[in-house]
């Protein structure tokens, strides 16, 4: 139907005009704003409930003319084995419960200050490695908690509830808001990365990029990114009425509206880091892999997040999880110990990286949150449940050989696109070592490469042959 009416439109408006006009408050939508109607490059697609933030996939809809897709289920799934599916989820919500009782209480950002005492927090655009230790409380989880937090947020049905949903009363930047509040990569990127550490700043910074439809990560990459170049004189540090300094959250909720619209320096910056680096000619200061803006997670910290970013199919990319066997978690299903060095080497990290990145993309094809392993779903428990729904019995073996199926689909049409081994490296900021600490270590990647190919059954150029 006619979208006209809505085009022009934030996020939460859209949903809402949508569900005003249909008279029923219960069909579910995804939308954009303004960022995917002006096909901005770091744009998303959206709804109350979650954001689809990464690779612009808001201008993808945008340049269709799309503004929201509406739907309403109305028949039953149907499932294999229904009784003892719902006997086992009773535990397995149980489980759940428990195990995701710190993401409850504190939210994704109640990792913040961990990550920090280990150099993993990204910080004035991945330059330094440590910060003062009173700014970082004051944008952590516990504090957002202490200070913010309403109640915790739940997706639909999910026992976990990590997101945050916060208030503001009488503050400096709302004087009155009830909503969803910040996530650890966006408190990350939109935070320590630009050196603000008003917890509120950030909270409205997210909220800005949730009603205009903005990644947040790639949102804080772009103007850290532009805040080092005026830092380093290669654009003016006063531009359009604006004050490109460190630590200037009044300019980050500028910057992220010129974004939005593609006004003035943001539609440089709405390009992405990359493209917009090599226009103001400082590539090497672009914090990214393949194009895609590096999250808040450094390969300095986790030598295995070091090979993951790198092989990632989308780029930069947190989400193989390659980190957590390094923070105690192990996988005995699939051979994967917990291990107490972050800096292992060898086939041992090698393999511990390929099993992760496969288990993950299991986790992305049945539509799976990353938080349900924090919390303690195991790949036993994803068995039972496929038996249970669809009737077919699985191994951990063929998880495993579907998980590099699809791993070597999606890099084959990278291939295509013209991506090769020489796209499978680390960004010149994180190849090198911190500027302020000396205990983190810059992870060996091309020496670790040809074995990953040999291990993953490709060939030694990062081509992939014959798809089994």
């Amino acid at each position: 139907r006619d979208a006209s009416r809505y085009w022009g439109k934030d996020i939460h408006e859209t949903i809402n005009s949508l569900r005003s006009d249909l008279n029923d408050p219960t069909v579910k939508a995804l939308a954009i704003g303004p960022a995917g109607e002006k096909k901005v490059k770091i744009s998303i697609i959206a709804n109350e409930e979650g954001f689809g933030g990464r690779c612009g996939l808001g201008a993808v809809m945008g340049s269709k003319n799309l503004k929201a897709i509406v739907a309403k289920g109305t028949q039953k799934i149907p499932v294999a084995h229904p009784e003892e599916l719902k006997e086992f989820l009773k535990d397995l919500v149980k489980k759940l419960t428990k195990g995701g009782t710190g993401l409850r209480n504190y939210g994704s950002a109640g990792g913040v200050k961990a990550y920090h005492a280990l150099g993993n927090l990204p910080i004035r655009n991945f330059l330094w490695g440590k910060w003062d230790d009173e700014k970082v409380a004051k944008i952590s989880g516990d504090t957002m908690t202490e200070k913010y937090l309403k109640s915790p947020f739940a997706c639909t049905l999910c026992p976990i509830a990590c997101k945050r949903l916060v208030e503001v009363k009488n503050g400096k930047y709302f004087k009155e808001f009830t909503g969803l509040g910040p996530e650890y990569e966006t408190v990350g990127l939109l935070g320590s990365n630009l050196l603000v550490d008003d917890l509120e700043a950030i909270i409205k910074a997210n909220n800005i990029c949730d009603r205009l439809g903005l990644d947040t990560i790639s949102a804080g990459n772009v103007i850290g990114f532009l805040f080092d170049a005026a830092e380093k004189g290669i654009i003016d540090k006063n531009i359009e009425g604006l004050n490109l300094e460190w630590g200037d959250a009044e300019t980050v909720h500028k910057l992220l509206e010129k974004i939005a619209y593609r006004e003035g320096v943001g539609d440089i910056l709405a390009e992405g880091v990359r493209k917009a680096a090599q226009k103001l000619g400082a590539p090497e200061l672009a914090v990214e892999i393949k194009g895609l803006e590096m999250p808040a997670h450094d390969g300095r910290a986790y030598w295995s997040h070091g090979l993951s970013h790198a092989t990632m199919n989308r780029g930069a990319d947190h989400l193989g999880w390659p980190h957590m066997p390094f923070k105690g978690v192990s996988v005995p299903e699939l051979g994967i110990t917990a291990f107490e060095n972050r800096y292992i080497d060898g086939d041992e990290l090698i393999e511990t990286v390929i099993k992760m990145q496969n288990l993950m993309i299991i986790y992305d094809s049945l539509i799976l949150c990353k938080y349900a392993f924090a919390a303690g779903l195991t790949v036993t428990d994803i068995i039972k449940l496929l038996y249970f729904v669809t009737g077919k019995e699985y191994t951990p073996e063929k998880l495993m050989e579907i998980g590099n199926r699809i791993w070597k689909t999606q890099r084959k049409i990278n291939n295509e696109l013209g991506l090769t081994s020489k796209d499978d490296k680390l960004p010149p900021r994180m190849a090198s070592p911190h500027a302020n600490r000396d205990d983190t270590k810059v992870p060996p990647v091309e020496k670790w490469l040809p074995r990953y190919y040999e291990l993953r059954g490709i060939n030694p150029d990062g081509t992939v042959g014959k798809i089994d």
